[in-house]
């Protein structure tokens, strides 16, 4: 999986942005919503078999960073950026599928 900054690719993937918190405490709280409470150890093992489901069948997969922008993206370039991504992405491998 490449990690990406405003359409850049850097070389770093998920596990190396997570792999500091993970090395140190694995039982960190890393994620909360409505739904549920998830830790660091937690969210590794679930994009492990994310990643995994999609390189089994095939469908490339990314994670884009933008500089300073955290949980909402507030830029509009960047929320442009997004979703022209999307858009392909899903009419590349959902809407291609279905016909």
């Amino acid at each position: 999986m490449t990690v990406s900054s405003n359409a850049r690719s850097i070389p770093r993937t998920i596990a190396d942005v997570f792999a500091p918190v993970l090395a140190d405490d694995p039982g960190r709280e890393a994620l909360v919503t409505r739904s549920g409470r998830w830790s660091y150890a937690e969210l590794d093992r679930l994009a492990a078999r994310a990643a995994h489901a999609l390189r089994t069948l095939g469908v490339p997969a990314q994670l884009i960073v933008y500089p300073g922008q955290y949980h909402t993206l507030t830029r509009p370039t960047f929320l442009k950026d997004r979703a022209e991504r999307a858009a392909a992405w899903f009419t590349q491998y959902l809407l291609s599928s279905a016909r």
